[in-house]
């Protein structure tokens, strides 16, 4: 089975549709793990998107992922957005990262966490690669979590997170925000 058969057919490692039927139309997530090198899994993974109905792609080599949304545009473009984790059953795209207190569940590799913290983090600051320097950040973020935790009621939606349709200026202003409150009720320590 490859993308060029007749039947049009493609090896996917994991296959995830909406109803039982398992046809095509039905296809809502593929998931690739064959490529190890993260550039050639996400191309690869862009590839089956594009050849398939699934709106929903993951990428994974055993240590890193991606998570892509496939976005149809009503010019006939298509474009792939980030997702900040894949959809629970029966959750939309949309209402990715909108959890209520009691729904967050405890991460069961901290380690993959903290590591996906530190190279996001270091993607996104210009000039800081060093550990050291990036541990101030995922410290500044445990904070900002543990506040928020602390101050949700288990029915409500935690403030810390960004969901899919939010913009980015919304999930900024309430960041900073819980960042400001953080540092007033928590001693921060400027150096470690």
């Amino acid at each position: 089975m490859r993308p060029s058969d007749k039947e049009k057919s493609y090896p996917v490692d994991i296959a995830v549709f909406n109803s039982s039927k398992k046809t095509e139309d039905e296809l809502f997530m593929v998931v690739e793990c064959k490529k190890k090198e993260r550039k050639a899994g996400e191309h690869q993974l862009r590839l089956y998107m594009d050849m398939s109905a699934a709106d929903v792609g993951v990428w994974f080599n055993g240590d890193e992922h991606i998570y892509l949304h496939k976005v149809h545009h009503k010019d006939g473009k298509r474009t792939y957005e980030p997702l900040p984790n894949i959809p629970r059953k029966g959750q939309r795209i949309a209402d990715i990262g909108l959890y209520k207190r009691k729904d967050l569940k405890k991460p069961s590799n901290l380690k993959a966490v903290f590591r996906d913290l530190r190279n996001h983090l270091a993607g996104m600051t210009t000039g800081i690669t060093r550990d050291e320097a990036l541990a101030q950040g995922i410290i500044n973020i445990l904070f900002c979590k543990i506040l928020d935790e602390r101050e949700t009621d288990p029915d409500d939606i935690v403030s810390f997170r960004a969901g899919v349709s939010e913009s980015p200026t919304e999930i900024q202003k309430r960041i900073k925000a819980i960042f400001e409150r953080v540092e007033e009720e928590i001693e921060v320590l400027e150096s470690l």
